[in-house]
């Protein structure tokens, strides 16, 4: 087995992840193969390569490993990785079809301390 090196980078260094990242490693997972891969998004096998590349050297640690058969299979960090990007692309994609972005959070509700409630209540 091969594996794919990534080279380590400092925070300065990393870029922000893309969403056709994940959708394309998660394409050469799920096929175990680039061309196949890129005929299933409908790009070119040296896109798949170059947005593989990157994620990799973005992550900074080995997300895939070469087979003996010549196909690819995801290391301990790639499946990890792998498990993030099933979650992230289907919150895109429900966000996507529901035409809305995520809710925001809702402040909790600023409670006046007992004690201070106390002075403020007026006496009867």
């Amino acid at each position: 087995m091969y594996l794919l090196a990534a080279r380590q980078c400092s925070p300065r260094e990393a870029s922000v992840v893309s969403l056709a990242q994940l959708r394309t490693f998660q394409a050469v997972v799920e096929h175990r193969s680039m061309t196949r891969a890129a005929r299933a998004l409908g790009i070119a096998v040296s896109s798949v390569s170059t947005q593989v590349r990157t994620l990799t050297d973005d992550l900074g640690f080995t997300l895939l490993r070469r087979t003996d058969d010549g196909g690819y299979d995801a290391t301990d960090a790639g499946r990890a990785v792998l498990k993030s990007c099933v979650i992230v692309l289907r919150e895109v994609e429900r966000m996507q079809s529901a035409g809305t972005a995520p809710a925001p959070r809702t402040p909790r509700s600023r409670r006046t301390p007992t004690h201070q409630r106390a002075r403020h209540s007026t006496a009867a």
